[in-house]
């Protein structure tokens, strides 16, 4: 966040990550149970200051997810039963936060998730931003 992140936005460029705070809370404390307390992990989040303007959430059952896996990473291996307590904190995330959240049915092609977020980038940035 100090070294990228922070200084990319404050010279008003568009920064796209693959993670942030909502990972932790999804994979550290519900599935994980690392952290049992959320208003520690509010705590921690102070540290980096600024939330996404924009959450792209590609929603898809667990088990769909694991046919569709060829080579498992370390989190890939982990149980169905983690990765269903990873599905619903990050579902509720987005329910707690929708005007942060653009929730995606990952059922659907690749092109056709491609398109729905093209299109909400592109309509957000003709707005002026998100």
């Amino acid at each position: 966040m100090a070294k990228i992140v922070n200084p990319n936005l404050d010279k008003n460029k568009i920064v796209i990550s693959d993670r942030y705070f909502d990972s932790t809370i999804a994979y550290q404390m519900a599935g994980r149970g690392i952290a049992e307390d959320f208003e520690v992990l509010k705590k921690l989040k102070l540290f980096s200051k600024r939330d996404p303007d924009v959450t792209f959430l590609l929603d898809v059952d667990p088990e769909v997810v694991r046919d569709r896996i060829k080579n498992p990473d370390r989190i890939e291996r982990e149980n169905i039963a983690f990765h269903r307590r990873v599905r619903e904190a990050y579902l509720s995330l987005a329910n707690k936060y929708k005007d942060r959240f653009f929730v995606i049915d990952s059922n659907k092609t690749i092109d056709e998730i491609h398109e729905k977020i093209k299109n909400k980038v592109l309509v957000s940035l003709e707005r002026g931003g998100f």
